[in-house]
């Protein structure tokens, strides 16, 4: 078999959770991720099937032959528990439709009936710290544990109680499914020839679950939900900006009409579906702005005058 790495894995970091379609394929889109360090706790029971135990009695009634049940592995289970109330996680978990208040903001979940948990799918990631005595190898970011669970169906926020102490959320009956399609994966996430890539081994279509060691840094945790890009569309290498004033118009470089995401530097963004997009700020300034497509990065400073 080769070389196997030694390492420890303690203390949980980052959850991401993508949607999956029906066959357990990354659902492409503008607001089909969350990421978040808000968890403080994820269970995974395995799941089994007993079997039957046969055997057979002599004209005595005394057991001559037995042979055991053959148990099978079916999955896990899964709880968590999160020590903020994520709104837009618990839909993406559960299926339940925010609620939005009069500016469009997230400010609630409504729990109803008619929710078919079976539609409900996604895959869940999770980044832990992790020690281990090897040298870090070129590229390396640093170390972590990295646990997949590549196909997962929804569950029921957990029972609370409003009581003169803080409530604590959480979301429980999410169960793994068979069939899975994430095969390597829409991220970067592990390095493979000292750059980070997408699996190196892909996900076989009975996993349940990988538990591994990477080295490439979990992902940045934004609030709410953010786009889904596909690693195959072309990288760029710069935005061009235009405009006076306010008024802003960017287009990526080089050209073209896949999706671009855009973070304008003052607390918004927005996925355009062909690339480019006009922005007004709210106020003067200077602002950082970020923008990705496929695999790549590039940020652009933007001047905002009156």
């Amino acid at each position: 078999m080769g070389k196997q790495k030694q390492v420890a894995l303690y203390k949980s970091k980052t959850m991401r959770v993508t949607e999956v379609d029906f066959s357990g394929r990354p659902v492409y889109g503008p607001d089909s991720v969350i990421v978040t360090n808000g968890q403080i706790t994820t269970s995974f029971t395995a799941n089994l099937e007993e079997g039957e135990t046969l055997q057979g009695t002599n004209g005595n009634g005394d057991i001559c032959w037995s042979e055991p049940s053959d148990p099978s592995f079916t999955g896990y289970g899964i709880d968590a528990t999160f020590c903020n109330v994520d709104f837009a996680l618990f839909e993406k978990l559960t299926g339940h439709p925010v609620v939005l208040n009069d500016d469009g903001t997230i400010v609630g979940i409504e729990e109803r009936s008619g929710i078919k948990l079976s539609n409900v799918t996604f895959a869940l990631e999770l980044w832990t710290g992790a020690k281990s005595t090897d040298a870090a190898r070129e590229g390396a970011e640093g170390e972590w544990g990295y646990i997949l669970t590549p196909f997962v169906r929804g569950g029921t926020l957990t029972d609370i109680t409003v009581e003169n102490a803080a409530i604590t959320f959480g979301v429980t009956g999410m169960v793994t499914k068979n069939g899975t399609n994430w095969g390597a994966g829409p991220y970067n996430v592990e390095l493979v020839g000292g750059v980070p890539a997408p699996l190196h081994e892909p996900v076989d279509k009975t996993a349940f679950r990988r538990t591994m060691s990477v080295e490439v840094a979990p992902p940045e945790v934004f609030e709410g939900s953010i786009p889904l890009l596909d690693l195959t569309d072309p990288a760029l290498t710069d935005v061009t900006v235009t405009g006076a004033a306010l008024e802003k118009s960017f287009a990526p470089v080089p050209a073209g009409t896949d999706p671009v995401w855009y973070e304008f530097g003052d607390g918004t963004w927005d996925l355009a579906e062909t690339g480019t997009y006009s922005h007004t700020y709210d106020a003067p300034g200077t602002y950082e702005v970020v923008a990705r497509r496929g695999s790549s990065k590039v940020t652009e400073t933007v001047v905002a005058t009156a």
